[in-house]
C-alpha cells in the first residue's frame, strides 16, 4: 500500500486523450457494456481492488494546486434566424436545415460514400486486413452519412407538393355535418373466379369519378357517374357535376378539363348522394381501379354523416386475366386493343363516358375468359377421348380393359407400383369409389385411420349391400389377375404376328 503524492504521468495522459480515445469508441462498438461502472472488477478483480485503493490513500498534482475560475465570455449578439429550406425536413435535433452547396454535390458525396462504404464493409467482413472490425465499422458510418446526403438531394430536387386543404362548407340542404376520420362505405370483393359467376353477371351498376387528386381524405369528387346494366343493357345513365367548394388543381384540371367555373353553379356532393345511394343499394360495382373511387365514395359519405355497404368488381384484374401481354392496363390502352376506341381519338376523363367504357371492356373481359375456358376444356376432351383410343387400340385383347381400380392400405410392392401395374393391361385407377367401380384392392388395413377406411372400405360395403356389383380382392389375387391379363395381351400379339 503506497501513500503521499502520485507521480505525474504526461505520457499516459497524452495517449488516453488521443489514440487511447479512438480505442475506447472501438471497444464500446464492439461491447456496448465496455466502461461501465463494475466491469473492471469483473475483468480483473485484484488489480480493480489494487487501483481503487491506491487512488483512496494517494493524491494527485492537480488537486494539491489553488482552482482557477475560467474567465467569463461576453455574451455574444442573438444571430439571425436562419431562412429555412421549407422542401428539406428537419434534422434530428429539430435544427433548421441550409443548404450550402447544390443538389448535384449532395447527390455525388452520397454515392461516393456509398461506393466506399461498401467497399470498407466489405474488407471487414472478408477480414482481408488486420482490424476487420475497424474496417465494417468505417464501412457502417460511410453508408449512414452517405444515405443522409442523398435524403437531403431528395428533398431539394424533388419537394414535396403543398396540398390544399379543402374548404370547409354547408350544403343547401338541411344535413347534419358529421366529418368522419375515415370511409363509411364498407366494400367487399366480389368472387369472380368462377366461370360460371361471370356467365350470370348481366346486372350490375358501372361507376366512375373524377378528383381533385389522389388522397381520399384530403381531395374531393367533382364529377359522379352511375350506369345501371340489366341484361347486358345500359337502362340508366346519372351523371353530375359536383362542387368541392376548393380550388381545383391545374394537375387534375389538365386531366379531366374540369375547372373552378365548371363546377361553380354545379350541387355540391350532399345533394348528389341521395341519387348515388339510390343506385348503388343492393347491387353489384364495377369499374375501372374501382376501389379509388369507393374510397373517395367512402369519405364522401363520412362528411355528411351517411354510410352504405357494397360489393364491387375491378375490371382492372379482370383485363389482365383476359388480354396478357399488353403493353400496360390502363383503361385506354385496354380499350384500344378492343377497338372501342379510334386510334386518333384520346380518352376524354369524363365519369359518364368512362363509366359506359368501362362497361364494353368489362364484357369484353368476360366474353374472351369464357370463351377461353370453353376452349380449353374442349382440348382437354379431345387428348382424353384420342388417348383412350389409342389405350383401347392397344389393349383390345386385354380381360380388364377399361376395369376400374381402387386400393386401399399398405402393400407389399409398394402403392406406386401396384397402381402401375392396372396401366399394363388397359385398367384405369380411381383415387375415389363409386358405385361405377369394378374392383377395390385391399392391403393391410392394420395402420389405417378410421376416416381412410370410412372413405374406402365401409363406402364400398353400402355399395355391395345396394347391389353394386364391386368385388374386394387383396394384393395377391391383383398380381394374379395382371399377369393374366399380360399373358392374353401376348399371346393376341403373337397369333396376330404369326
Amino acid at each position: 500500500m503506497k501513500f503521499g503524492i502520485r507521480k505525474p504521468n504526461y505520457k499516459a495522459r497524452f495517449k488516453a486523450r488521443t489514440t487511447g480515445k479512438l480505442k475506447r469508441k472501438m471497444k464500446k462498438a464492439v461491447n456496448p457494456l465496455y466502461g461501465k461502472k463494475g466491469m473492471g472488477f469483473i475483468k480483473n478483480p485484484k488489480k480493480s481492488i489494487k487501483s481503487s485503493i491506491y487512488h483512496r490513500t494517494t493524491v494527485g498534482v492537480p488537486s494539491l494546486l489553488p482552482e482557477s475560475k475560467p474567465k467569463r465570455k461576453p455574451a455574444k449578439p442573438p444571430k439571425a434566424a436562419p431562412v429555412r429550406n421549407t422542401s428539406v425536413p428537419r434534422t434530428v435535433k429539430n435544427k433548421p436545415f441550409i443548404a450550402k452547396y447544390s443538389p448535384k454535390t449532395y447527390n455525388a458525396c452520397g454515392i461516393l460514400l456509398y461506393i466506399v462504404g461498401g467497399f470498407l464493409a466489405l474488407i471487414g467482413v472478408l477480414g482481408f486486413a488486420a482490424g476487420g472490425i475497424v474496417f465494417l465499422i468505417l464501412g457502417v458510418l460511410a453508408i449512414v452519412w452517405g444515405r443522409k446526403y442523398r435524403k437531403i438531394f431528395q428533398a431539394l430536387t424533388y419537394p414535396a407538393p403543398v396540398l390544399q386543404s379543402p374548404v370547409p362548407y354547408q350544403p343547401a340542404a338541411p344535413v347534419q355535418q358529421v366529418l368522419l376520420p375515415s370511409r363509411t362505405l364498407s366494400v367487399s370483393q366480389f368472387d369472380i373466379h368462377k366461370i360460371s359467376t361471370l356467365r350470370q353477371l348481366t346486372d350490375f351498376v358501372a361507376i366512375d369519378t373524377e378528383t381533385t387528386g389522389l388522397s381520399p381524405d384530403k381531395d374531393r369528387v367533382i364529377d359522379l357517374a352511375v350506369a345501371t346494366i340489366k341484361d347486358r343493357k345500359n337502362i340508366d345513365s346519372y351523371s353530375s357535376l359536383i362542387n368541392p367548394h376548393c380550388h381545383i388543381p391545374e394537375e387534375a384540371s389538365r386531366v379531366n378539363h374540369i375547372y373552378d367555373m365548371t363546377v361553380a353553379a354545379a350541387p355540391d356532393f350532399a345533394a348528389v348522394a341521395p341519387q348515388l345511394l339510390a343506385r348503388i343499394s343492393g347491387q353489384i360495382i364495377i369499374g375501372y381501379n374501382v376501389k379509388f373511387d369507393l374510397d373517395f365514395l367512402g369519405y364522401e359519405l363520412g362528411r355528411i354523416g351517411l354510410s352504405a355497404i357494397a360489393s364491387y368488381i375491378d375490371v382492372l384484374p379482370l383485363s389482365r386475366r383476359a388480354f396478357p401481354g399488353l403493353k400496360n392496363y390502363k383503361l385506354e390502352t385496354v380499350a384500344l386493343h378492343l377497338g372501342l376506341l379510334n386510334p386518333g381519338s384520346a380518352q376524354d376523363h369524363r365519369a359518364l363516358s368512362d363509366a359506359e367504357l368501362t362497361v364494353k371492356v368489362f364484357f369484353a373481359c368476360v366474353d374472351a375468359i369464357v370463351s377461353a375456358h370453353e376452349k380449353s376444356i374442349a382440348d382437354s376432351r379431345e387428348r382424353r377421348a384420342q388417348a383412350d383410343a389409342e389405350r383401347r387400340e392397344k389393349y383390345a385383347a386385354s380381360p380388364l380393359l377399361d376395369k376400374t381400380f381402387a386400393f386401399t392400405g399398405d402393400f407389399t410392392l409398394g402403392r406406386e407400383n401396384i397402381e402401375s401395374m392396372a396401366e399394363k393391361v388397359g385398367a384405369l385407377t380411381r383415387e375415389k369409389v363409386s358405385s361405377k367401380l369394378n374392383y377395390l384392392v385391399v392391403g393391410d388395413t392394420r395402420n389405417l385411420p378410421d376416416w381412410a377406411i370410412e372413405r374406402k372400405l365401409n363406402k364400398v360395403d353400402e355399395f355391395i349391400a345396394s347391389g353394386n356389383p364391386i368385388e374386394k380382392i387383396n394384393e395377391a389375387q391383383y398380381v394374379q389377375m395382371i399377369n393374366s391379363a399380360i399373358k392374353s395381351i401376348n399371346n393376341s400379339q403373337s397369333k396376330e404376328m404369326n
